[in-house]
């Protein structure tokens, strides 16, 4: 009972069942002991880090490769959108939140969640969060669906959606905003890329094939074994691609996949996505190759000198993308510290 007034909610023999958000963050079920409860009343606690997992922390972690990380990097700061995909616990927010940091600095950023997750280190960041009904009539009720068509009234460049679940009017929205210019990231339930499309293009979401079309790459986590260890990987990463029907069906190209007995990930095929980003910069094939060893090296340089702090590596991570050259040099050299990155 305790637990649920710091939640702001109430728990009681008629109403036994209790979602809530506790002063820090964290998520709360509470369940009343009564003829549901047989055991008594029971709690649990979903954790709200105050400080997220950055990029680098994934990878000291072994959820991602160096080079995976250096894709997002890529891809994200280009404006192509992605959905993770995995079970309860296998590391989708995690991940997406980690990913969200390599979004550029100066961009506008509109989150939308259930309960308070997300955490980005950007100045122009819009956190939105739905709200239940304040009112026996239900009335004061502030949907995901509500905040999402808000959003695009917000003029974000970049949506960020905690869960696509079952509200066919969430998921639809969802993929309307990145047809229409915003680029877009979510969660979703599925142990596989044939799973996440079998989710969206039926029943109760139904999103037509077009509109799955304007998603660019999945990403399927799990929660997994390392030896007796309970660890979280990234099983792939896969490219969307209109099939050979004229845009009827959608062809997935894989691009990362994990060696279960290596513990490792490997490229496996060429991305799409990537060539279609150095098209549109006009940047040759050397000019692209370039572009990916730098965010390698400078990664793998955090990496190797244990520089996985929040501020070190978002700050760093924004200081790329103004002083690349600069900060190279210094990797190379091996002469940068994390309070360069820190410096202006």
């Amino acid at each position: 009972m305790r637990l649920s007034q710091q939640a702001g909610e109430q728990v009681s023999v008629s109403e036994p069942l209790v979602d809530g958000t506790l002063p820090d963050g964290s998520r709360v079920q509470l369940t009343f002991g009564s003829d549901i409860a047989t055991r008594g009343s029971n709690f649990t606690i979903r954790k709200f880090a105050d400080i997220p997992f950055t990029p680098v922390d994934l990878i000291q972690n072994g959820t991602f490769s160096v080079e995976q990380m250096a894709y997002f990097w890529l891809v994200i700061g280009h404006n192509r959108s992605l959905i993770f995909a995995g079970g309860t616990g296998s590391g989708k927010t995690t991940s997406m939140n980690a990913v969200s940091m390599f979004i550029p600095e100066d961009s506008k950023v509109v989150s939308i969640e259930d309960t308070r997750e997300i955490t980005l280190p950007h100045e122009n960041w819009i956190q939105s969060l739905t709200r239940d009904s304040i009112a026996s009539d239900g009335r004061g009720e502030v949907s995901m669906y509500e905040l999402l068509q808000a959003s695009l009234r917000q003029r974000p460049e970049y949506i960020l959606v905690g869960e696509i679940r079952t509200e066919k009017n969430v998921a639809f929205t969802f993929f309307q905003s990145i047809g229409t210019g915003h680029t877009a990231y979510s969660t979703i339930h599925a142990e596989s890329v044939e799973g996440v499309l079998n989710r969206l293009e039926n029943k109760p979401l139904n999103v037509p094939t077009q509109m799955i079309l304007e998603l660019d790459v999945i990403c399927i986590q799990k929660q997994t074994f390392k030896g007796d260890d309970r660890v979280r990987r990234n099983d792939g990463v896969t490219e969307l691609l209109a099939g050979d029907d004229g845009g009827d069906s959608v062809r997935a190209i894989d691009i990362f996949d994990r060696d279960a007995n290596a513990d490792s990930f490997h490229r496996v095929n060429n991305s799409h996505v990537l060539q279609d980003i150095a098209d549109n910069r006009g940047w040759s094939g050397k000019e692209l190759a370039q572009q990916q060893r730098d965010r390698r090296e400078f990664l793998q340089y955090l990496v190797d000198n244990d520089i996985s702090g929040y501020h070190e590596v978002t700050s760093g991570i924004h200081k790329f993308g103004k002083k690349q050259d600069e900060l190279m040099a210094k990797v190379r050299d091996g002469t940068l510290t994390a309070r360069d990155l820190l410096n202006e």
